[in-house]
C-alpha cells in the first residue's frame, strides 16, 4: 500500500525572508476584512443608489474610467436632485462667503478678562474661517455631502507646508470601509485605493529610502505597476481617557507596512465621518436618498414603458396577409417609400389598446415627492413675482424644522470636528496658542444661516415676552426689569451680529459718566446728546 505524500508547507522566497514577519500590518489587513464584510452587508443598498443617483460615477461593479452607465435611466429626477441636495445643505450649513462658527469664551472664563478673550477668539475665527475659503474645503465637501444623501460621508483633513495649508479630501462610498468602536459610532477608518508604485513616495510623505527593500525593487524594476493600498486611522482604546490615534500606510498584497504615526489629542484625527442617520451600533448611515430610492424606481419604470410605448407609436405595428409575395424583411417603414403587393394583399396598421394619458398624473406627483424628500421642494416662482424676502425666510425656517436632528448630527460629527481639527493643526505647528475646546474655557457656537433659522423661535419668544410685559407692566417697568445690554448680546447672537460692534460694559458706563459730566456743565448740551 502506498500513499503520496504532499509537503506541507511552501519554500518562501528571498523577497518574503528579507521582508520578515509585519505584524502590525497583518492586523490593519485582518480588521480591513472584517470592515469589508460589514461593508458588504450593505452593498446591494449603496448598488442601488448609485445606480439610479450617481450613474456617471463608478461603483463596485463598475470601474472603468469614462465608462456609461446612463443606459437604463429614463428620468433624471434624482440625478439633478442629489446636487441640488448637497448645495441647499452647504449653503444653510457651511456658507462659503459667510461665518460658520465661532469660538466663544466658556462659562469658567473670568468675567474681568471676558472681553479681552472673546477678542483674541474672534481673531482665531476669522483665521481658520480664512485658511478655510483659502483651500479646497468647500468643493470637496460638496462631494461629500453628495455621498451624504445616501448616508454617510466621509473627509480627509490633512496640512501642507510650514504655513498649515489646509488640504481636504472626499472619501467616496467606494472607497471608504468603516468598523464599528466600543462607543458604538465608526472607530476603524479605512480608504482601499489604487497607486503606481513611483508615486507611492509623494503620495503618503515618505522617503524613498524608508520604503521596504521589496517595495524599492518594485519601483525600479514596475514603476507603473499599480498596487491595492489601505490607507485608514483607528483610535488607540487602550486609553480610552485620552485621544489618541493610529495613522498607517499598508499594501494589502503582503500587509507591508508603508506608514505609520501616532497622533494625541483632540483634534489629532486626520480622518471625519458623518451620518444623516443612523440606528444604534450601526456605523453606517441611512440617508435621504434611500427613503426616496422606491419611488424613483417606480417612476423610472413608468418613464420606460411611455418611451417604449411612444417607439411603438412611432414606428408602428403592422399586419399584413400571409401570401407569399411581401417580405416584412424588405419593407422599411420611411417616408415616400413604395411597398409592391399581390392583389388581394393588404398591410394594416394594429392599434395598441392601451393609453398612456394617465401616466402624466403619476410623472408629476413622483418627481415632487423625490424632490421633496431630498429637500429641494423650493418655492413655485415661475411667471411670477419674485420671492419676498418673508417667503424666502420661511422657506428656511421650513427646511431648519425638516433636518433638525440630521442637522444636530451633522453640526457635532463634521462642523465642530472641522474646527476642533483646524486648532489642533495651528497649535501644533505654533501658530496660535489655544486651551482644548471643552465647551467650559473655549466653546464652539454655530453662526451658519441654518443655526440662525433655528435661533428665530428664540428671538420670536423674546419680542413676544417684552411685548407682554410692555401691555401688562407698563413700558417703565418693563426697562428695569430687563438687562438692556444682555438683551442686546442676545439678540446680536441669536441673529448671528458679531457682538463686537456693541460696546462693552465699561466703555458704556465712561459714556454714562462722560453724559452727566455734560449734564452738570452743559444741560441742553447733554439733553441733546441723550
Amino acid at each position: 500500500m502506498s500513499a503520496d505524500i504532499q509537503p506541507q508547507y511552501t519554500e518562501p522566497n528571498a523577497a518574503a525572508l528579507a521582508a520578515g514577519p509585519d505584524p502590525f500590518g497583518e492586523s490593519v489587513v485582518k480588521r480591513f476584512g472584517e470592515a469589508k464584510t460589514l461593508k458588504d452587508l450593505w452593498n446591494h443598498i449603496f448598488e442601488d443608489a448609485y445606480d439610479y443617483g450617481f450613474p456617471n460615477r463608478p461603483n463596485w461593479n463598475h470601474t472603468n474610467e469614462g465608462e456609461r452607465r446612463t443606459d437604463f435611466i429614463f428620468d433624471d429626477t434624482l440625478v439633478t436632485a442629489i446636487p441640488d441636495f448637497a448645495s441647499e445643505l452647504q449653503s444653510g450649513l457651511l456658507p462659503h462667503q459667510s461665518d460658520i462658527v465661532r469660538l466663544m469664551a466658556g462659562p469658567e472664563t473670568d468675567e474681568e478678562d471676558r472681553a479681552e478673550v472673546q477678542g483674541q477668539l474672534d481673531q482665531i475665527t476669522d483665521l481658520i474661517h480664512s485658511k478655510l475659503r483659502n483651500s479646497n474645503f468647500f468643493e470637496e465637501t460638496h462631494e461629500g455631502l453628495q455621498d451624504l444623501s445616501v448616508g454617510t460621508m466621509n473627509m480627509m483633513f490633512d496640512v501642507q507646508g510650514t504655513l498649515a495649508n489646509f488640504n481636504f479630501t472626499a472619501v467616496s462610498l467606494k472607497e471608504a470601509f468603516l468598523d464599528c468602536g466600543p462607543d458604538g459610532r465608526p472607530d476603524g477608518k479605512y480608504r482601499l485605493h489604487k497607486t503606481k508604485y513611483k508615486h507611492i513616495a509623494s503620495k503618503f510623505g515618505i522617503k524613498p529610502k524608508e520604503l521596504p527593500k521589496e517595495v524599492q525593487r518594485s519601483v525600479r524594476d514596475n514603476a507603473d505597476g499599480e498596487v491595492e493600498i489601505i490607507e485608514g486611522v483607528w483610535r488607540n482604546w487602550k486609553k480610552p481617557n485620552s485621544f489618541e490615534y493610529e495613522y498607517f500606510v499598508v499594501m494589502k498584497t503582503g500587509s507591508t507596512e508603508l506608514k505609520r504615526e501616532t497622533f494625541t489629542g483632540r483634534g489629532s484625527n486626520p480622518w471625519l465621518s458623518a451620518r444623516w442617520n443612523a440606528s444604534s451600533n450601526e456605523v453606517w448611515g441611512r440617508g435621504v436618498l434611500l427613503n426616496v430610492l422606491p419611488t424613483v424606481k417606480s417612476l423610472n419604470l413608468v418613464m420606460q414603458l411611455i418611451f417604449e410605448n411612444a417607439q411603438v407609436a412611432i414606428g408602428g405595428i403592422w399586419q399584413y396577409d400571409s401570401d407569399g409575395t411581401i417580405n416584412p424583411d424588405t419593407i422599411f417603414l420611411e417616408p415616400g417609400t413604395f411597398i409592391p403587393r399581390e392583389p388581394g394583399s393588404r398591410i394594416d396598421p394594429l392599434e395598441s389598446p392601451t393609453r398612456f394619458d394617465v401616466a402624466q398624473f403619476v410623472i408629476d406627483d413622483a418627481r415632487k415627492a423625490i424632490r421633496k424628500g431630498m429637500m429641494v421642494d423650493t418655492l413655485d416662482q415661475e411667471g411670477k413675482t419674485p420671492p419676498s424676502a418673508l417667503q424666502v425666510g420661511q422657506e428656511i425656517s421650513q427646511f431648519a424644522r425638516r433636518i433638525g436632528p440630521a442637522y444636530s448630527r451633522l453640526h457635532n460629527e463634521y462642523v465642530k470636528e472641522i474646527f476642533i481639527r483646524a486648532v489642533w493643526i495651528l497649535n501644533d505647528r505654533g501658530i496660535i496658542k489655544l486651551p482644548k475646546i471643552d465647551g467650559k474655557i473655549v466653546g464652539i457656537v454655530a453662526v451658519s444661516p441654518l443655526a440662525r433659522a433655528q435661533n428665530a423661535q428664540d428671538i420670536t419668544d423674546f419680542t413676544r415676552f417684552v411685548e407682554l410685559s410692555r401691555f401688562a407692566f407698563g413700558e417703565e417697568m418693563t426697562q428695569i426689569a430687563v438687562k438692556p445690554i444682555e438683551g442686546l448680546k442676545f439678540l446680536a447672537e441669536k441673529v448671528g451680529v458679531d457682538t463686537r460692534l456693541l460696546k462693552t460694559k465699561s466703555e458704556i458706563a465712561a459714556d454714562v459718566q462722560k453724559i452727566k459730566q455734560l449734564a452738570d456743565e452743559n444741560p441742553e448740551a447733554a439733553e441733546a446728546l441723550a
